[in-house]
């Protein structure tokens, strides 16, 4: 009986024959975190956690207004879902100068119970900035 490594689906290579650097054409290629959020997003237009994971994704690569955009979609689609969508939503309205409905949102997130680490992580980053802007409100420059 042949063992598993000596099937078609496990060929058997020759180490002397291999290259420790195959030609890149025979690596797959990693698809990106856009494509894949996309993808999902495709797949299910009415998740609000894809449209959140996708506003982050925006917002890591400096898009606050695609972050802003994915972030408004998750909450049209699930009001409330998640304390960290309604952080980033509020951090979006920050740096667009909205100081106001950032920190209406920021008062929801807080209030929100956190159901996950990544909401922990929403909430306490809520409190931090909602603390920041109410120093500034006290003492502007």
């Amino acid at each position: 009986m042949a063992s598993s490594v000596d099937s078609p689906r496990f060929p058997m290579v020759d180490p002397a024959k291999s290259s420790s650097n195959p030609p890149s054409k025979e690596r797959p290629r990693a698809k990106s975190p856009t494509f894949l959020l996309e993808k999902s997003i495709r797949a299910n237009p009415n998740d609000p956690f894809a449209w959140h994971l996708l506003g982050v994704h925006c917002m890591t690569k400096g898009s606050i207004d695609e972050g802003f955009r994915c972030f408004t979609r998750a909450e049209q689609i699930k009001v409330g879902f998640s304390t960290s969508n309604q952080y980033y939503l509020a951090l979006c309205h920050k740096e667009k100068g909205n100081k106001e409905e950032s920190m209406r949102l920021l008062t929801s997130s807080i209030a929100l119970p956190a159901r996950n680490a990544v909401d922990k992580k929403g909430q306490k980053l809520a409190r931090l900035l909602f603390e920041q802007l109410k120093k500034e409100e006290k003492d502007p420059k």
